[in-house]
């Protein structure tokens, strides 16, 4: 599912029509209808600010739930500095962390993401290799298997 149909998603379990989404998350008239492929991080921004209660990493990632835990079991801390740009904004739950959409933040988040595929990857790697020597070793057990079965044939 991608980010245009999940917030599809939200927008209809919510009861909200798309002009009224996009009325208050400061969107154009028809934008959801028009953009395609993944929305600027400045739109994900005002989306998630006008709807605090969307989970932004299901919004982004399809993973979790749609809709954020109650607000008693969240804090927040905020950074901001002397322009009023939120510079460390996180909201920290259930030992997870959910970041604001800033690029150097996208960025950092992305490189944590990618640090974890290699990783996933490389794991991955060593299950096959792992796998592959079981099924050497397997093949060797087999071999010998029919050579011990010639033997008895043979008697």
């Amino acid at each position: 599912m991608s980010i245009k149909e999940r917030i599809f998603t939200y927008i209809e379990a919510k009861g909200l029509s798309k002009a009224e989404f996009e009325r208050k998350s400061n969107l154009s008239n028809g934008y959801l209808n028009n953009f395609k492929g993944q929305p600027s991080a400045s739109k994900l921004e005002c989306i998630l600010s006008a709807f605090p209660d969307i989970n932004r990493t299901w919004l982004l990632t399809g993973e979790g739930e749609m809709l954020m835990p109650s607000v008693q079991h969240t804090s927040v801390e905020r950074g901001i500095n002397n322009s009023g740009v939120i510079k460390n904004s996180t909201i920290h739950q259930d030992n997870r962390a959910y970041y604001s959409d800033s690029p150097d933040v996208l960025r950092a988040e992305i490189d944590r993401l990618d640090q974890i595929i290699e990783t996933k990857e490389g794991i991955i790697k060593s299950q096959e290799e792992r796998i592959k020597s079981q099924e050497e070793r397997i093949k060797s057990q087999e071999e010998r298997i029919d050579k011990l079965l010639d033997i008895i044939a043979r008697k």
